[in-house]
């Protein structure tokens, strides 16, 4: 079985590559309903809608107009984006999201942003 390594991740934001990620995570979530009744042995659930919420970390490039700043811009807007979390050249999470945003700026290194994402509506993995 291959396995994967992270340096050929990427992030798109519409078919826009966003510059200098350092990292992105994800977390794929169930709104689960539990149906246990009274005197069940087990717990009983009924699987919900599906979710997904997660970060991206970059060094911040204001020259990268179509990536990050169009990130922020969708921060302040707010409006959602189409964005595309590729775990190498072919596999990758597909689904509009909504961004927040964090910043991180220290004497010990480069400027720093977080993005926190959390998708709305229909979601593709490819």
């Amino acid at each position: 079985m291959g396995k994967l390594h992270g340096k050929t991740g990427d992030v798109r934001i519409d078919a826009n590559q966003v510059g200098e990620v350092i990292s992105w995570s994800g977390d794929l979530t169930i709104g689960l309903v539990e149906t246990t009744a009274l005197q069940d042995a087990y717990m009983e659930h009924l699987g919900g809608p599906v979710g997904m919420s997660g970060s991206v970390e970059v060094f911040w490039e204001s020259s990268d107009a179509n990536g990050q700043v169009a990130m922020m811009t969708a921060v302040i807007t707010p409006a959602t984006v189409n964005l595309y979390l590729y775990e190498d050249a072919t596999h990758y999470f597909y689904m509009k999201a909504y961004l927040e945003a964090g910043s991180v700026v220290s004497i010990a290194d480069a400027v720093k942003r977080t993005y926190s994402f959390t998708s709305t509506g229909k979601m593709t993995y490819v």
